[in-house]
């Protein structure tokens, strides 16, 4: 992966494009589903990251999928939100497999941001 490149084109209509270079399809697959995972609806994740922040006056939560791939293992989950930290901002890391984290996830599922506002992860294979 050492050639590996990622690419973030915004259109006119606020649609984000992602062009990655220099993976496999396999791997250009594994991606996609990661970034589905993340921005999408909460599922049914091994590890979640509840977002505080303020919109405006009203406080807002927010909940985000850990990607299947990187929720095996708790020490990649924890990485992930170390890096989670440095580009996006504060989280909270909670693993969903306890009774009282489930109830958190029906929370995500009715509540976050992204339920409101399902979002297409539309993947298309382009030649370039």
């Amino acid at each position: 992966l050492e050639y590996a490149a990622v690419e973030i084109h915004t259109s006119v209509d606020g649609r984000k494009d992602v062009v990655l270079t220099g993976v496999s399809r396999a791997a250009e697959r594994q991606v996609m589903q990661a970034i589905a995972e993340i921005l999408g609806p909460v599922q049914n994740p091994r590890y979640l990251l509840v977002r505080r922040s303020w919109l405006g006056p009203r406080r807002r939560i927010d909940y985000h999928s850990v990607p299947a791939a990187l929720g095996t293992r708790k020490e990649f989950a924890e990485r992930f939100a170390e890096l989670w930290l440095e580009r996006i901002g504060r989280s909270d890391l909670l693993f969903a497999r306890t009774t009282k984290s489930r109830l958190l996830i029906l929370q995500a599922r009715a509540s976050s941001f992204a339920a409101g506002f399902q979002r297409n992860v539309d993947r298309r294979s382009v030649w370039l």
